[in-house]
């Protein structure tokens, strides 16, 4: 039988500790891209904000079905399975996002698609990770291990742009190419007030 939900023994648990670092490593990664879009979208490709709207609302709404899907999915094949094919899919729609930047893409239905394409995999993947932190968890400590992803989800969600801000300042000012198309669109885009 394992110790009680404090803190320290939540943490030492494996898969735990896996998925809250893998919720902050994803949040924080996700969260710049996703908040710049819809000013990239406006500012630099002149799309109406209505539409823009439209397009995330969309996306969003799409996640509502997926969310039974991925619990059938990851009922009959495993949390293993679904994590590993779906944290790959998600890359490729963050790395295709980012090339249609950079490349300056002009069809609003290639980032449509890409855009809508995002919740419906992030939410099958919010599902195997909750399955993750229940099976490896006794009921005292889902309280704590829930917490403990949520809070680690949100700061990264808040330490992102900060980060990606801070990168795409020191960019264009000290002209360092870090290489990579998403930072490349930023100073690209020339979003700004």
């Amino acid at each position: 039988m394992r110790p009680s939900g404090s803190l320290n023994s939540v943490v030492a648990i494996r898969p735990v500790a896996a998925v809250i670092a893998a919720e902050f490593m994803r949040t924080f990664t996700r969260s710049a891209a996703w908040i710049f879009m819809p000013l990239y979208l406006e500012r630099v490709r002149h799309i109406p904000y209505g539409f823009i709207g439209l397009i995330f609302t969309v996306a969003s709404m799409a996640a509502f079905p997926f969310a039974l899907l991925g619990g059938n999915l990851i009922d009959r094949l495993g949390s293993r399975k679904i994590l590993l094919t779906v944290s790959p899919l998600l890359s490729i729609v963050f790395f295709s996002m980012s090339f249609l930047v950079y490349s300056e893409a002009r069809s609003i239905y290639l980032y449509a698609a890409f855009i809508s394409s995002f919740p419906p995999l992030a939410t099958v993947q919010a599902t195997a990770d909750s399955v993750v932190v229940t099976h490896a968890t006794e009921l005292d400590q889902r309280i704590t291990a829930f917490s403990l992803t949520r809070i680690s989800a949100n700061v990264g969600f808040s330490a992102g742009p900060v980060l990606g801000g801070a990168l795409s300042v020191l960019w264009v000012t000290t002209s360092y190419s870090p290489c990579l198309p998403s930072l490349q669109s930023a100073k690209r885009s020339s979003i700004g007030p």
